[in-house]
């Protein structure tokens, strides 16, 4: 059977409450959406008790399960399927850690799981009644001033001025009276910032006297800007009435002086004479001032005055947007705002209706009475408030005492661990350590301090590590003595190898040389004392005046080719000493300065106190002025040239000599970079094309390096590396 480890159980017992949980949370969402809370509360209980019930089985289940194979030669465990049976086979850390655990977490997490799912419950219904209270406090004041406005009106239809107006007819007296009740509608609307508009309308809907209200100022009205009010259905409505009732006309839409349109209250009661004087006395109120008693809101809050239709009046909260779109003539409803059920739902509320959960926001609710006055529509007020501010405390709460809770289940889980693994951990160990060292790591050693049996088996199964240890040791360090002198030998053989190659290059090369020399040299010498006897003969100098110095000078390049073919073939052994460079580069700097000087070329030298090497210095010389008179000729209109000397020392080859000479020339194209050591290849006009090829073999013969960087148009850098004396 497949052995599993803790995090593995626990893997598994958490992933058992996880589909309990998801199973619950599709049921409680699909099928009991409309449930009563209480029911929602105790499903939460019942959710919690049986994932602590289902992981306890299981993590019971799992760990019994865990026996230990039979060893060799052993009896076969049991074949009977008792709990007994199955319990002796058992690993101890589990016979200890599953009671433990059990009776740790069992208790702890039905008892706390009870606990949180009672206080969400009761801290939710403070928080909804709380925002019922508050949204009811709201609506209060809303259904005061809704008092106010119904007796103001009813107070300004019985003015004295408007009696007499009904009773007095002639023409002189009229306008007397008119001006009369426009100084009593100027005098109520003194400090009065709710209204916007005082009216007294006649029985044919026109007006005859009104005072615009602007933040508690008014300003009565002049004869050409009276409206003809006829049309407005508030008119007759108030008409039909008995006198001293009030009639609320909403939905009702004005144009605003400076552009955009905006919605009004309007509070209407009729004059109680008959005939002429009959008329109606309007106040005018702007719904966004109604919300404004309510006082500033909440950050994140919104709030809607609506009937019953779901046709909003007005809107106050911080969003612009809505503000924007209460200022068109179009009517905005609930299901403009909100989903189609949403909606439904807040259009059927009645007074002790539940808060509705909209998204991010809590929605609540309180009906507006008429007051005594008779309404148009029936109107409520509609709160917004963000759901994150108003459920934190439960959620900080639900956290604090979930951590408490774990807490108190992990410190009783852990302390039943610790002691099964204080008894358990020396036989593992013991166990680890024997597996360890058949995997052949004899470095391993079990520190035991029981005092008993397992502590002595424990000290003689190091004794026996360390004398396997110590006949691995020998081994290994013979096996590390024949790697040293396997890889000592395999050097010799590749250095060996590298003289007899150089060797048969120059014993190739000099046989090369000997017969150029033999079947060219010859020829040459005969071409030249011919050309000089005929040099010495007025006739031939006569007719081939300019021939003969051509013919000769070829005749003195093709020695020099031989001459320089020669020296490559006859170079000579080098005789190795101690030699400074930084004191061979100052020697060289002073000889080829003064010539680098005539052709305009700067020469700076950096040199560093270095180690001295095994080297010819004469070679050593021969090598730098050939790369030094390499670097002028690239140079012919002048420049600098630059020899830096170092040590450099790299953990793997220290105290190495580092020779760089850097010029500003027309540099080597990468095609050729690859072939400019080869013997008779130059990038120059002329020359032989041995220089550097004698070069590489200087370096050679003293177990150097050398490279070439060069990049067309900005110079040419060479890098000699030469091992110290003590390498």
């Amino acid at each position: 059977m497949i052995r599993l480890r803790l995090w593995q159980v626990f893997g598994m017992c958490m992933a058992v409450v996880a589909v309990i949980f998801i199973g619950y949370e599709v049921v409680e969402r699909v099928w009991l959406a409309d449930v009563d809370p209480s029911v929602l509360h105790t499903l939460h209980l019942v959710r919690g008790l049986s994932a602590t019930l289902t992981t306890a089985a299981v993590t019971t289940y799992v760990l019994l399960c865990q026996v230990d194979a039979c060893a060799p030669g052993e009896a076969p465990p049991p074949v009977e399927g008792s709990l007994k049976a199955r319990l002796q086979h058992v690993r101890l850390r589990t016979k200890l850690v599953v009671p433990t655990v059990f009776l740790a977490v069992l208790p702890g997490l039905g008892i706390g799981l009870f606990t949180i799912v009672q206080m969400r419950a009761a801290l939710r219904s403070q928080v909804l009644e709380r925002a019922r209270f508050d949204t009811s406090s709201k609506a209060t004041l809303i259904q005061e001033f809704i008092r106010s406005a119904a007796e103001d009106v009813r107070f300004l239809s019985q003015i004295g001025e408007v009696e007499l107006f009904r009773q007095d007819r002639s023409q002189r007296n009229r306008r007397t009276i008119i001006d009369e009740i426009a100084h009593e509608f100027e005098v109520f609307s003194q400090g009065r910032k709710v209204y916007s508009r005082v009216a007294y309308i006649d029985r044919t809907g026109r007006e005859l006297v009104a005072v615009a209200i602007e933040n508690g100022k008014p300003s009565r009205v002049i004869e050409g800007e009276l409206r003809a009010l006829a049309k407005q259905g508030y008119v007759a409505a108030t008409l039909a009435l008995d006198p001293g009732l009030v009639y609320i006309a909403s939905r009702q839409v004005e144009e605003k002086p400076g552009g955009g349109f905006n919605r009004v209250i309007h509070f209407a009661s009729k004059t109680s004479s008959a005939g002429f004087g009959r008329g109606v006395v309007v106040l005018t109120v702007p719904a966004s001032n109604l919300l404004g008693l309510i006082g500033e809101l909440a950050p994140g809050t919104e709030a809607w005055l609506a009937d019953q239709g779901g046709t909003y009046l007005a809107y106050a909260g911080p969003s612009e947007e809505r503000r924007q779109a209460f200022s068109r003539r179009r009517e905005i409803t609930v299901f403009d705002e909100f989903p189609d059920s949403i909606a439904s739902r807040i259009v059927a509320r009645e007074d002790r209706a539940q808060p509705i959960e909209a998204g991010p926001a809590l929605l609540t609710f309180a009906p507006l009475s008429s007051a005594g006055a008779v309404f148009d529509h029936t109107w409520f007020l509609l709160v917004g408030r963000p759901r994150s501010p108003i459920f934190t405390p439960i959620r900080q709460t639900t956290v604090f005492l979930t951590v408490v809770m774990v807490m108190v289940i992990v410190v009783a889980a852990m302390t039943g661990i610790l002691v099964a693994h204080y008894i358990t951990r020396p036989v593992e160990m013991l166990r680890r350590a024997t597996r360890n060292i058949a995997a052949g790591k004899l470095s391993e050693r079990v520190s035991v301090s029981t005092g008993d049996e397992i502590e002595s088996l424990a000290n003689d199964f190091n004794v026996m590590t360390a004398k396997l240890s110590e006949a691995q040791e020998r081994l290994a360090t013979w096996n590390v003595k024949l790697q040293q002198e396997v890889d000592r030998q395999t050097a010799e053989l590749r250095k060996l190898q590298r003289g007899l190659a150089r060797a048969d290059r120059l014993s190739l090369i000099g046989q090369m040389t000997a017969s150029i020399m033999h079947e060219v040299g010859n020829p040459l010498a005969a071409i030249k004392t011919k050309v000089q006897v005929a040099q010495d003969s007025e006739d031939v100098k006569a007719r081939c005046e300019t021939l003969l110095p051509e013919v000769m000078s070829e005749v003195d390049r093709l020695a020099d080719v031989l001459r320089s073919f020669s020296r490559l073939a006859k170079l000579r052994d080098p005789r190795f000493e101690k030699v400074t460079l930084d004191e061979v580069v100052n020697g060289v700097a002073v000889l080829v300065r003064p010539e680098l000087k005539r052709k305009g070329i700067d020469l700076r030298v950096d040199v560093s106190p270095t180690p001295p090497i095994r080297g010819d210095g004469d070679q050593l010389r021969q090598l730098l002025i050939n790369f030094v008179l390499n670097a002028a000729d690239a140079q012919p209109g002048g420049g600098s040239i630059e020899i830096a000397v170092a040590e450099e020392g790299n953990g793997k080859n220290p105290g190495s000599v580092v020779i760089r000479i850097a010029d500003e020339g027309t540099g080597i194209a990468p095609d050729k970079l690859d072939r400019i050591w080869d013997p008779f290849f130059t990038t120059k006009d002329e020359g032989t094309g041995l220089g550097l090829a004698i070069a590489r073999r200087i370096v050679d013969d003293h177990d150097g390096t050398v490279s070439m960087f060069s990049r067309p148009g900005s110079g040419t850098v060479v890098t000699v590396k030469f091992p110290g004396a003590t390498d």
